[in-house]
């Protein structure tokens, strides 16, 4: 048996935490939640970025509301709503730059290696703490540290750890689920957005 082969198995540990989140997330019909982006990069002047707050869920689609911007996806196509330049921005939809919950499970099941960590308490709450480690050098990250709340099984936490030293972290506070969000969450409204230029970037 090759180290390559053995290095490709995940820990069995780590495999069935995320065999039971990944089913329990695919029975649910949404998810609402609190939301906190943060990008770290001691290589850029810029600093680091954060900010805060909402997400829906609904399978592949989400939408994402900051203070300063909205971020609509349908699975076919992408709205970027920057609120100060009162612009619109349309991109395809690619299933590789998505923020959804969904690519986190893909990059578990096709991309990298599972292995679990240790249980860490944060604010109260009991977590799986998982390392996946990637198996393809042509990736942008190197590994992804996932926090999976132990009383219902969601990942509540990311962090990706990218090749060009960027830490891009993701946080869910106050879940709720099958609350019977509707489609037209997911899709860009014109009449909503009154003066706000369109441009098609796709």
């Amino acid at each position: 048996m090759s180290l390559s082969f053995l290095w490709a198995q995940s820990d069995p540990k780590a495999t069935n935490i995320m065999n039971t989140s990944k089913q329990k997330f695919g029975a649910l019909k949404d998810i609402s939640s609190s939301f906190k982006y943060s990008l770290e990069n001691k290589n850029l002047k810029e600093g680091n970025l954060s900010r805060t707050g909402t997400i829906k869920m609904k399978g592949k689609k989400y939408r994402i509301s900051f203070s300063e911007q909205e971020v609509i996806c349908d699975a076919i196509n992408i709205w970027v709503i920057m609120k100060s330049e009162k612009e619109v921005n349309i991109s395809q939809y690619d299933p590789e730059e998505s923020l959804s919950i969904d690519r986190l499970y893909k990059i578990y099941e096709t991309e990298t290696k599972a292995r679990f960590d240790k249980d860490e308490i944060i604010g109260g709450n009991t977590y799986n703490k998982i390392s996946l480690f990637a198996l393809n050098k042509s990736t942008d990250y190197s590994r992804v540290e996932l926090w999976v709340n132990k009383k219902n099984s969601f990942i509540e936490r990311a962090a990706i750890f990218q090749k060009n030293g960027a830490i891009i972290r993701y946080e869910l506070t106050n879940l709720k689920t099958d609350a019977g969000i509707p489609d037209t969450e997911f899709v860009f409204s014109k009449a909503s957005w009154p003066g706000y230029e369109v441009i098609d970037l796709r």
